[in-house]
């Protein structure tokens, strides 16, 4: 007898199960050497995964003392490589702190489902660093086109900044710094599919003189999908039947199917399936027998639930 189960939003409010993925950063620990700290075609000054960005504030150019910055072997965490960057520290405009962002090239994650993102970075100083937030972190999201997505897809879930007088005034190894937020389904059906990171560089307030140089090193996004029986922005209807199965499972959505993703009870990821339709018929004839999690996925959101594999 073929058994219909309708899932919908606010139904289920049983404990996800979570397992992390690594999303992949270019150049994100600098051990890259073919492409050395220079100009680009935008007058930018970048490495292969990032490029700087001037503070809007100050003339383009009289930020970064680029002589004294690059990729520095032997310096980054544990000895590898780093980026070093040494800002200006003129005494014109010496009120200015904020001087220049490092900008991640976009990040892909349009097959990425949605959920919670944390990234992380480490950072160290050479100098103590007067009590002004030498560093300054935002992640912006962007759909297909690059079109600026973040207000409608992405919400922040931990602090943006750190601050110098708490973690550089007396320390000068590296210190591990990052935040998180979590990317939803855009109403609009514009989903994120790209991010960016930009991470703002201050000068050492309020002394002119000083040279200090700033060390990056070892960049990390990593992604915690929502899977389970926990659905997210999801307003629609999915039908998967029959459940449990031996070996098929049907899945029909009125509005639509982006996306299928199968993991295990232990939230690994068995199989992931670009669908754009409104059915998708569900293989697992080859897994063992036992529960296994699906998540639907379209324009309106995530719904997921559970499978029973006889």
């Amino acid at each position: 007898m073929k058994q219909l189960f309708t899932l919908a939003i606010a139904l289920f409010s049983l404990i996800a199960v979570q397992a992390q993925t690594v999303i992949s950063v270019l150049n994100s620990d600098f051990e890259d050497t073919t492409t050395p700290l220079a100009l680009n075609a935008n007058n930018q000054y970048a490495i292969k995964g990032f490029y700087l960005v001037d503070n809007v504030k100050k003339p383009v150019g009289t930020s970064l003392d680029a002589f004294n910055s690059g990729l520095a072997p032997g310096l980054g965490v544990d000895g590898s490589q780093a980026l070093k960057l040494t800002p200006i520290q003129t005494a014109a405009g010496n009120t200015t702190g904020h001087m220049f962002d490092v900008t991640t090239e976009p990040i892909d994650i349009s097959s990425q489902p949605f959920g919670a993102y944390s990234y992380s970075f480490q950072e160290k100083v050479t100098e103590a660093m007067a009590t002004i937030r030498p560093t300054g972190f935002t992640m912006f999201a962007y759909d297909a086109n690059m079109l600026d997505v973040t207000s409608a897809t992405l919400t922040s879930t931990g602090a943006l900044s750190t601050n110098a007088s708490a973690d550089f005034i007396t320390n000068f190894n590296y210190q591990l710094l990052g935040s998180t937020f979590s990317i939803k389904a855009n109403a609009t059906g514009l989903n994120a599919k790209y991010l960016k990171l930009a991470i703002s560089i201050g000068k050492n307030l309020p002394t002119a003189t000083l040279t200090t140089s700033i060390y990056l090193d070892n960049f990390k996004l990593t992604l915690t999908p929502v899977t389970g029986l926990n659905s997210v922005n999801a307003n629609f209807n999915v039908q998967i039947y029959p459940n449990p199965t031996q070996d098929f499972a049907q899945i029909n959505c009125a509005d639509g199917i982006d996306e299928v993703c199968l993991y295990s009870v232990s939230g690994s990821l068995i199989n992931k399936v670009q669908v754009a339709a409104t059915s998708h018929r569900l293989d697992i004839s080859t897994l063992s027998n036992g529960i296994y999690f699906v998540s639907v996925k379209n324009n309106k959101g995530v719904v997921n639930t559970k499978i029973n594999k006889i």
